[in-house]
């Protein structure tokens, strides 16, 4: 999927900031990426991970972090890059019954 098309389809249209948090893990209440409104509200929270496979410890982490996304602002977008993790991350989200859309972009070289 192309960033443009995100940004424009996917993304909340009234975000007029983007705040990036480019430490490998946050706080609690601290998403990657967090779209805020011009009153200054969250609108979009975000978590992306880079990971190939949902296997052994990225699978737990998944869990993890559906879950405390889930309980941030805003709308809510769990970022993949394969579509193995893709499944896993919708099949995580169903089970669990959280409001966390996946979008999965593809890399391009």
């Amino acid at each position: 999927m192309e960033v443009a098309k995100l940004l424009r389809d996917d993304f909340h249209p009234s975000v007029v900031r983007w705040l990036w948090n480019p430490r490998q893990t946050g706080r609690k209440d601290e998403p990657d990426l967090r779209g805020l409104d011009d009153e200054g509200q969250i609108v979009v929270s975000a978590e992306v991970t880079t990971s190939d496979n949902p296997d052994g410890a990225i699978d737990g982490r998944m869990a993890r972090t559906l879950e405390k996304l889930s309980a941030m602002p805003g709308d809510k977008y769990y970022v993949v890059m394969t579509t193995a993790m893709e499944h896993r991350a919708k099949s995580k989200v169903n089970r669990l019954g959280l409001q966390v859309k996946i979008l999965r972009l593809e890399a391009r070289h």
